[in-house]
């Protein structure tokens, strides 16, 4: 009689630590799927040091750059700000050309001061823009033009590949060597503080500034 209620204890004890088991491994499994899910993208909301990251295939070094690029402090138009605050603040589109050339001039010195000596870099702003080449490629012929401009308006893009004085084929080559680099870029998605956007309608979601950065081997 003894022994039968000792064996009954012990199955029982058995099954509550299988099914105890179980629980714990499905949580498990939950949480590093949840995780996955929310590492998807890699985000720096305005305002704060908010930062969420996501799978990259570099080695990652593009992406630390790029992090501590958006966290320092520049000189723009006589005020010390962080980049990040002024990517988000500023309107790129009407942005006046002395304001945008004065912004490239301090990202290129800063990236030319953080490359080694054979790397190469590029760095794209698209403010309110995902995908310019798809954005063309949906457009008719009749308004590609004004599409591109569009996207010009509201694009930054800063790269170690100097167009100056080579003829066409060499800037081709140089812009297909910049795209390229993208390809293998850290990706990061900067939200603004306003819902307005270019033609001054307030949208459902946050305006943002697409920000892809690449730094490594030529």
């Amino acid at each position: 009689m003894i022994n039968n209620l000792n064996n009954k204890s012990q199955i029982a004890t058995t099954l509550t630590w299988f099914v105890g088991f179980i629980i714990v491994f499905f949580i498990i499994v939950i949480f590093l799927s949840g995780t996955a899910v929310l590492s998807a993208r890699k985000i720096v909301t305005y305002g704060n040091d908010e930062i969420k990251i996501g799978t990259y295939e570099g080695d990652f070094r593009s992406q630390e750059i790029l992090i501590g690029l958006l966290n320092s402090n520049i000189n723009f138009s006589g005020k010390e700000v962080f980049l990040k605050n002024i990517l988000s603040e500023i309107d790129m589109y009407n942005l006046e050309d002395s304001k945008k050339q004065e912004l490239a001039n301090i990202l290129k010195e800063k990236l030319t001061g953080l490359k080694n000596s054979d790397d190469c870099y590029v760095l794209q702003a698209l403010w309110g823009i995902t995908n310019p080449q798809e954005m063309i490629a949906k457009t008719d012929s009749r308004g590609q033009g004004y599409v591109s401009d569009f996207i010009k308006k509201n694009s930054l893009k800063i790269s170690s590949y100097d167009v100056k004085n080579i003829d066409l084929r060499g800037v081709n080559y140089l812009t297909s060597e910049e795209t390229e680099k993208l390809k293998k870029s850290a990706d990061l998605v900067l939200i603004r503080n306003t819902k307005r956007n270019v033609f001054g309608v307030d949208e459902p979601d946050y305006q943002v500034v697409n920000i892809k950065f690449y730094i490594g081997a030529c």
